[in-house]
């Protein structure tokens, strides 16, 4: 699949696959006028922060032991007498106190110089990364690390800050070492096949999942169990695991969804073109098994879809008694449009040719 997808849909990829969609809405990343990720990562960061700080940073009590003349919380006698501050009119305190400087609040800031130092990084929004920098002048500088990630502790009413810590983790985890300049640089990550097709499985897991579930449909990512025996291998163990990507279930009907997301879709053979055999082999073998362990007589069907920014493929075929499915999403067009598309894919509407599912 050729690179043309718009950063402005990429960002949505994510919103769905971090399941922040509505902490990503509150960033407006319309007026984002450049092409590159690590623009478009920094302006939202840029936003997001700004958006605390009208609210207010997050604050947590930290505790500050400090010699005084007078008392202040605990009096720390051991700490008092082996100083003699008792001679000197004071004593050494031991009290908690509200601050900024917590873990989220540092890696924020750290994402924040992060970006800045990136050679690739607009000039403007440097400068705009520079000078918010100096405004969180009471959180401590860290150099972003790991386990710094996994010191934040939230709650479940911190929903925004969470969306910025998953900025923040991925543009960390994007970034790698510039030999030529000792610093760092943004990893192509959507020249990355890899990257690109476990952020379009778990998207469209949550999508499903967000526009779907509790509306008479239920949407998970079962284990399916071969329905086999094998007297060299009871426990069937070497068999391999067949793991779903998405299945969404009606009172009437389980359609087992696989994201691919494939430069081709087809393969060719002797000049002739074909979808790929390893991916019709597996949705069949998904169909088949899933449906011997079906105990409500529900039909089984299986759809793969592929992400494209240009060819549309509907394609859909009875094979054992099960319908697989083929079919591109568009992922060069206007958001609302491609979310318009892969509900079409799966909800019942008798305008259109391509209707491998009939929810109840």
């Amino acid at each position: 699949m050729e690179n043309q997808i718009p950063i402005h849909n990429i960002y949505y990829l994510l919103c769905y696959a971090w399941d922040q969609l509505e902490e990503g809405a509150l960033v407006d990343v319309s007026h984002v006028e450049s092409t590159e990720l690590v623009d478009l990562m920094a302006s939202v960061l840029l936003k997001g922060t700004r958006h605390l700080l009208r609210r207010g940073l997050e604050q947590a009590y930290d505790e500050i032991s400090e010699e005084l003349s007078g008392v202040r919380g605990r009096i720390d006698f051991t700490h008092s007498l082996k100083s003699m501050s008792f001679h000197r009119g004071q004593a050494w305190c031991t009290f908690d106190t509200l601050s900024v400087d917590t873990a989220s609040n540092q890696i924020i800031k750290a994402t924040l110089k992060h970006l800045h130092d990136s050679p690739a990084i607009n000039k403007q929004l440097k400068h705009e990364l520079s000078r918010l920098h100096r405004e969180l002048r009471d959180v401590s500088d860290v150099r972003l690390r790991w386990d710094l990630f996994r010191r934040v502790k939230l709650h479940s009413n911190k929903r925004f800050y969470r969306f910025l810590l998953n900025l923040c983790e991925f543009v960390f985890s994007e970034s790698i070492v510039d030999e030529n300049s000792g610093g760092h640089r943004f990893r192509d990550f959507m020249g990355s096949d890899k990257a690109m097709a476990r952020l379009f499985e778990t998207f469209l897991r949550n999508f499903y999942r967000h526009h779907l579930a509790g509306r008479g449909q239920r949407v998970s990512a079962p284990i399916i169990r071969w329905m086999a025996e094998s007297a060299s291998d009871p426990s069937l163990s070497k068999l391999p695991i067949m793991r779903t990507d998405i299945v969404l279930e009606s009172a009437e009907r389980v359609l087992i969804v696989d994201a691919k997301y494939y430069k081709d879709l087809t393969q060719t053979y002797w000049d002739k073109e074909t979808f790929r055999s390893g991916h019709l082999y597996q949705m069949l073998a998904y169909s088949q098994n899933y449906s011997r362990q079906e105990d409500g007589g529900r039909t089984v069907d299986a759809m793969l879809i592929y992400p494209a920014v240009g060819r549309q493929v509907r394609d859909w075929y009875q094979m054992l008694g099960h319908g697989i499915g083929i079919c591109t999403v568009n992922l060069n067009q206007p958001w609302r449009d491609i979310e318009k598309e892969l509900l079409a894919l799966v909800q019942n509407d008798d305008s259109t040719s391509f209707n491998p599912v009939r929810w109840a």
